[in-house]
């Protein structure tokens, strides 16, 4: 009773400009990953935007004069929109309600979309980078600025911004916690894993670290020998 009437008073707590902007943020977000980006999957799946004639195709091939991976089936891309669409989609969703409502996982699961997004960025443009950018039209000015560095620079600045302003509320957040149980025992933090949990995976670490090194000595090939005077 107490808990659902200090939610009831939370939500009539006027949302103060940033977290506005983050709500919005997040539900257009929702929305491009959950129907733009889960088009190219269902494309990409199927008949590829270069052999579809639907309006969803057509943005893609759009999209594909800048980064040519777009028009057909890249396993890299294909891979990263499975989870963008799939996972990041519905996670936007939970965030902006998470803000709408004032629930206290908000900082969470924000950090938790925003570090996706970096890595998400990065892995979509680095791989093709390294090997010479040959999918980027980097020659053409209006596609190099308004469809490679505008339309995805969104998504690189935000993610940016909210992850540091989470990483900073839950370091808060850590800090005000062990203040106050500075003086408990662990068993006595209730939501906590077990420590028993620990152990073992501090057992699993021991095993690997012997085994490891000990299964690639072992499996390893020996060099050929070297006869002197042949390079």
């Amino acid at each position: 009773m107490v808990t659902t009437r200090s939610r009831s008073l939370s939500i009539k707590i006027p949302l103060n400009v940033v977290d506005k902007i983050t709500l919005v943020w997040f539900i257009l977000d929702a929305f491009t990953h959950l129907s733009i980006e889960a088009g190219y999957v269902f494309l990409a799946l199927g008949p590829t935007a270069n052999q579809s004639s639907s309006y969803m195709a057509f943005i893609w091939r759009e999209y594909a004069r800048a980064d040519s991976r777009w028009a057909g089936r890249d396993p890299t891309i294909l891979s990263i929109e499975i989870l963008t669409a799939f996972l990041l989609g519905p996670l936007c969703l939970l965030a902006a309600w998470a803000i709408y409502t004032r629930r206290p996982y908000r900082h969470l699961v924000q950090l938790s979309i925003s570090l996706f997004e970096l890595y998400g960025g990065w892995m979509t443009f680095m791989p093709d980078i390294i090997s010479g950018a040959h999918s980027l039209a980097l020659h053409d000015p209006l596609l190099l600025w308004v469809h490679l560095v505008f339309m995805n620079g969104l998504w690189i600045l935000l993610p940016i911004l909210l992850a540091w302003e989470s990483g900073v509320y839950l370091i808060h957040a850590c800090t005000i916690a062990k203040t106050e149980e500075s003086g408990k025992r662990r068993e006595h933090v209730g939501g906590l894993p077990s420590i028993g949990w620990f152990w073992m995976i501090a057992g699993i670490m021991v095993v690997y670290v012997v085994l490891v090194p000990l299964i690639l000595l072992v499996s390893a090939d020996r060099p050929p020998a070297v006869i002197p005077g042949i390079k």
